[in-house]
């Protein structure tokens, strides 16, 4: 008798589960969801030459940025804490 074993390993959901970027793809806004750790972190909202388009500091768990004026494309969103959260962001 052949017995087959298999293991799934579940992927880290921990390591985004400090920080949560919806809507994407986002239209006008985009929402910053954090825990209290990262209140008062800064954040940073780049093109996808690295140009600055926006940035600031969480200042509560739901941090909302305005990006309904921005030209339709890919951004990366970095928030900046004890770890670097990097996310691509699609404006449309």
């Amino acid at each position: 008798m052949i017995q087959t074993v298999l293991q799934v390993k579940p992927v880290n959901a921990n390591k985004f589960s400090n920080i949560l970027v919806y809507p994407n793809p986002a239209k006008n806004e985009l929402n910053i969801v954090t825990n209290k750790d990262l209140i008062g972190k800064e954040y940073q909202l780049c093109d996808i030459y690295g140009r600055k388009i926006l940035k600031g500091k969480l200042t509560k768990e739901l941090t909302k940025l305005l990006v309904g004026k921005l030209a339709d494309g890919i951004y990366i969103l970095q928030v900046n804490g004890e770890n670097k959260y990097t996310f691509k962001v699609i404006k449309n």
